[in-house]
């Protein structure tokens, strides 16, 4: 079994479980609204990683205007809180909400 040594089986409820990965879960949460402006800003292919868009799409965004981007030199940057303001406001009402309000 070389190779495998590192390997530690653990007992553990389904209950622990949850518990573990709900704990993680919320403090990538915490930590994601606390995190530095520098964090913040990512290149095209961090934002290809993050959204699965393909590069080719957000070089075509980015030449019509439509993306909110800035430039750093010949570098493409994007600041993650403004592409997810930009995504909710790209929201598609429901029939519903579009009755309720008339339009």
């Amino acid at each position: 079994m070389s190779g495998y040594s590192n390997i530690r089986i653990i007992d553990l409820s389904v209950e622990q479980l949850e518990a573990i990965i709900q704990n993680k879960l919320d403090s990538t949460i915490l930590n994601s609204f606390n995190r530095p402006e520098s964090t913040r800003k990512v290149n095209i292919d961090k934002l290809c990683q993050l959204y699965g868009w393909p590069k080719a799409t957000i070089y075509g965004w980015v030449f019509k205007r439509y993306i909110p981007h800035s430039k750093v030199g010949k570098v493409l940057m994007f600041d993650l809180e403004i592409i997810e303001e930009w995504i909710n406001g790209k929201r598609i009402k429901t029939k519903e909400e579009i009755i309720e309000n008339g339009r």
